[in-house]
């Protein structure tokens, strides 16, 4: 598998975004997380893994993810409530 690493300016974005999502689910006393390590690997990809700058997932819906309790690789979209990813324009 291959990711290239977010730069200090989208760290710095990604931390700031995380930082709101995070207010918001404490507000709204929701079932969710915010997790900084890990991959997605889609169903029908082979060599494709992404690495999300931000996502925000349903933690009820983790225990049907098939590697989660072993590997930080999510399979299925259903547990993403968002995903981020930055793409510079230089």
């Amino acid at each position: 598998m291959h990711y290239i690493e977010p730069n200090a300016s989208d760290k710095e974005v990604s931390g700031n975004i995380d930082g709101r999502i995070y207010v918001e689910i404490i507000r709204c006393h929701s079932n969710c997380l915010i997790t900084k390590s890990c991959l997605i690997k889609p169903p029908a990809a082979e060599a494709i893994t992404l690495c999300p700058y931000v996502i925000f997932l349903d933690k009820d819906k983790l225990q049907q993810e098939p590697l989660w309790q072993t590997q930080p690789i999510l399979c299925n979209g259903i547990k993403i409530k968002l995903f981020a990813k930055f793409v510079s324009s230089n």
